[in-house]
């Protein structure tokens, strides 16, 4: 099956629902008595969240998909210099001004500390060491790293389709190892025994090399070679393996076997959401086409509301909880975090891209211009 590269209306829509599952999990367990999160304690500002709390941040690897999917088509569009100067261009200076909200937010609340500077600094370099200024920027960490793989992919073995899908291949092959070997310890290993694997498995840095998520990013790319005609039916089959690997890293490392299993329930549901936006492109566009703009604006404002929504509403949800009560205080705490995202996806946001590829990238960036896709900070 062959499809034509453009704009995927449908995996916009994909997006805000993936950035709506995190941002409710994080509402869910916001407290009303201080700044901070409180599950499960009977501190919770908005208890009718609870179904949200935990399995919403399967919204995370739903944007791992589809970034391993966007990504794939804009690198055969561009030079490898062209492909990491355009997605630090979309990445980074956003993320540096919802990290100083969020630095903002957190002087308001915690006091001035040089510790606070020292974790805005790690976030506005995407360092692998923490702490973050903000808790979602982890996430962007691991997004790094799959570019920087993607970037010395394309410069050493120039762009092309083979070369992309070796890369899947290998992130499917060691991810894959990791995520199974993982589940096999959780049913077959005694508890003490799991226990402490988990707590060494479990570390930052098993996500930054991608040996968590790599099958995630894995399966986005075989997902793009199969849209472009890249590779046959056999695509299918190895799509089907990546799944069944999705599912096991989502349930196998959940604490509670029962959030697992709807996680994983969720996150299955948003990849065929996924699959269904590629397959089915030109009717989606067709069926979208009189609200068009909305949908694109819709999945543009999924990264600054995705990057905005944690530490920003943590810090406003007590005192507007203690002013208009736990109904009324959730309304203004989406009011108030999709209003700012709004502002600074419409009016902020590209003038900042265009003033950063201006400065860094130059006329050398022109020619690099990824495709217009639709996709997960992309």
């Amino acid at each position: 099956m062959s499809h034509k590269p453009g704009h995927f209306d449908g995996l916009d829509l994909v997006r805000i629902l993936a950035c709506a599952l995190v941002l409710l999990n994080h509402l869910a367990v916001f407290s009303f008595q201080g700044v901070g999160i409180t599950p499960a304690t009977g501190d919770e500002a908005f208890p009718i969240l609870a179904p949200f709390a935990d399995v919403g941040a399967v919204g995370v690897q739903i944007f791992f998909v589809i970034s391993g999917f966007v990504i794939s088509f804009s690198s055969m569009r561009t030079s490898p210099s062209g492909f990491i100067l355009n997605r630090a261009a979309r990445i980074l200076p956003t993320l540096w001004l919802c990290a100083l909200i969020a630095l903002v937010a957190r002087l308001a609340t915690e006091g001035v500390s040089s510790a606070l500077f020292f974790a805005f600094a790690k976030s506005a370099v995407l360092s692998p060491i923490g702490p973050y200024i903000d808790g979602v920027v982890w996430t962007l960490v691991v997004e790094a790293a799959f570019y920087i793989l993607v970037f010395l992919v394309m410069w050493r073995f120039q762009v092309s389709p083979r070369a992309l899908l070796r890369l899947a291949l290998a992130l499917s092959l060691a991810s894959g190892a990791f995520v199974a070997l993982s589940a096999g310890v959780k049913l077959a290993g005694s508890e003490a025994f799991a226990g402490g694997y988990f707590a060494i498995a479990e570390r930052f840095w098993f996500k930054v090399a991608l040996l968590r998520h790599g099958v995630f990013f894995a399966g986005g790319i075989v997902l793009w070679a199969i849209a472009a005609g890249h590779i046959g039916r056999s695509g299918w089959l190895w799509l089907a393996v990546l799944t069944a690997l999705g599912l096991m890293e989502i349930a196998g490392f959940a604490h509670d076997p029962g959030v697992g299993l709807a996680s994983a329930a969720v996150w299955f549901a948003g990849l065929a959401l996924i699959v269904i936006s590629v397959l089915f492109s030109p009717a989606i566009h067709w069926a979208l086409s009189p609200v068009l703009r909305v949908t694109r604006e819709l999945g543009n404002l999924s990264y600054p509301l995705y990057l905005n929504h944690y530490v920003l509403g943590a810090a406003i949800t007590p005192p507007l909880f203690a002013l208009l009560g736990p109904g009324w205080a959730l309304a203004g705490v989406l009011f108030i975090l999709v209003g700012s995202s709004l502002m600074i996806s419409l009016f902020v946001e590209k003038p900042l891209q265009s003033g950063f590829k201006a400065l860094f990238a130059g006329d050398a960036g022109r020619p690099g211009r990824p495709l217009p896709v639709a996709g997960s900070r992309s």
